[in-house]
């Protein structure tokens, strides 16, 4: 005979005793245990897999960079969450770790990268296999891969593009965008870009992305009429870049660093040519400053539905031209550039400060010397105000090339550092300086 005990468990307990295969027959006929009561917890073993947030949007992001951002695995359950695998719906995002054990009640970060190479909207999913009770779950992200409008210009003509800028001149038929690396024009007579400029619903300081193939009309690259395919403003009021200060000569030289850009030329003389004010759709050629004893540059009045400059008075001593620069030229893409005068108030007359200040009154990032250069050049910077700041060159694509200052505090005045590019290729280069008050970028061109 063989004697059996029989004890009393919770029902919980119970299935779990009872859940291997016994190996004995039991034969009872009554048991009664009365009233028993019974303290027990009850374990959760079960791994519970949670994700925040459950998308990502990583905005605009130029060709050949990347943008990474991450999101938060938590598991709240009881048991380890064992995440086999990690992987994306779509190549142009990518994701680390691979895989991972989530203890229970911790959180495990996911770094999730988008790096565009063609352009357009980009979206897909993160895609987690787990043991969790869901066994499979995803985060949705998306992105919009766009190029540098100085890439643009550089791609053969009809090339379709993607691009983002801010309206700096905008009246009639011709807009100009400019981001920081190059301006470009869209011209189009009709449609719906057309009529929300002449209707002011977009205006200068809006934000656009635009789809389109570039084509040149007399050496000027543009965006021309159906050859428009999408546009979007992204935001309003944005801060205009600051016009760069260039000579006369610099222009003829080096125009196509400035085409459809905002420049800024002063002590400038305009010889009328019999007119007290401007006319529309006339060449002025006979313009000089300090740089250019003769004529090396033209002013260009627009059509009078493109422009607001015509009627208003020729300034007969030193003026400033704030405003973008053209070209028209039919055979030599380097020669033929013009000022191209859109606002009232793009020509003035100089007035000259007797006492310069000895100290700037603002924070400025100014143009780099001697730019084209080879091998080094000269950046300068004018500062307020003592503070920190980094000083860093960049190539187009946005990748960082040099550190030439990092987060250094420099006193107030005008300050110069020298850039020594021997190691580096031939192409345009951005310097940026950044500090808690201020950032600014310009581009440089080296020339070897």
């Amino acid at each position: 005979m063989k004697k059996f005990t029989i004890t009393f468990v919770s029902f919980a307990i119970l299935l779990v005793i009872f859940s291997n295969p016994l190996t004995a027959k039991i034969s009872i006929n009554q048991l009664d245990f009365g009233n028993v009561y019974v303290e027990s917890t009850w374990i959760d073993t079960v791994s519970v897999f949670s994700v925040s947030p459950n998308d990502l949007n990583f905005g605009s992001v130029y060709l050949e960079s990347i943008s990474t951002d991450s999101v938060i695995v938590t598991n709240t359950g009881g048991g380890n969450l064992n995440i086999t695998s990690v992987y994306p719906t779509n190549n142009q995002f990518s994701v680390l770790p691979a895989n991972a054990v989530v203890a229970p009640l911790t959180s495990q970060k996911f770094a999730i990268t988008f790096a565009p190479t063609t352009g357009g909207l980009k979206s897909g999913y993160i895609v987690f296999l787990h043991d969790g009770a869901t066994g499979r779950d995803s985060v949705s992200v998306s992105g919009t891969g766009i190029i540098t409008i100085a890439g643009a210009r550089a791609l053969p003509n009809a090339s379709e593009v993607i691009i983002e800028g801010v309206i700096t001149r905008g009246l009639g038929a011709f807009t100009r965008i400019q981001d920081a690396t190059a301006g470009i024009v869209i011209r189009q007579t009709s449609g719906s870009f057309f009529d929300a400029i002449v209707s002011g619903d977009l205006r200068a300081g809006d934000k656009i992305r635009v789809t389109g193939k570039t084509s040149e009309y007399m050496s000027l690259k543009q965006i021309n009429a159906a050859d428009l395919l999408s546009w979007e403003r992204l935001s309003r009021d944005n801060t205009l870049p600051p016009p760069q200060l260039v000579t006369l000569a610099e222009i003829a030289a080096n125009g196509e660093q400035y085409e459809s850009e905002l420049i800024k030329v002063t002590d400038m003389i305009i010889d009328p040519a019999g007119d007290l004010n401007f006319l529309p759709a006339k060449t002025y050629s006979n313009i000089t400053d300090p740089s250019s004893p003769t004529s090396l540059v033209v002013l260009r009045t627009p059509n009078a539905a493109d422009s607001d400059i015509d009627g208003t008075p020729i300034p007969t001593a030193k003026c400033i031209f704030t405003g973008v620069l053209g070209q028209f030229h039919s055979t030599n893409p380097a020669a033929g550039y013009q000022l191209s005068p859109v606002l009232a108030s793009d020509v003035t007359i100089q007035v000259n400060v007797s006492e310069p200040n000895v100290l700037p009154d603002k924070f400025s990032l100014n143009g780099n010397y001697p730019n084209p250069f080879n091998p080094a050049t000269k950046i300068s910077f004018d500062l307020p105000k003592s503070t920190n700041i980094s000083l860093t060159v960049y190539n187009l694509l946005g990748q960082k090339v040099k550190d030439l200052i990092t987060n250094k505090n420099y006193g107030a005045g005008r300050h110069e550092v020298s850039f020594d590019a021997s190691g580096y290729s031939t192409g345009v280069y951005l310097y940026k300086l950044s500090s808690p008050e201020f950032t600014a970028v310009k581009k440089m061109i080296l020339s070897k």
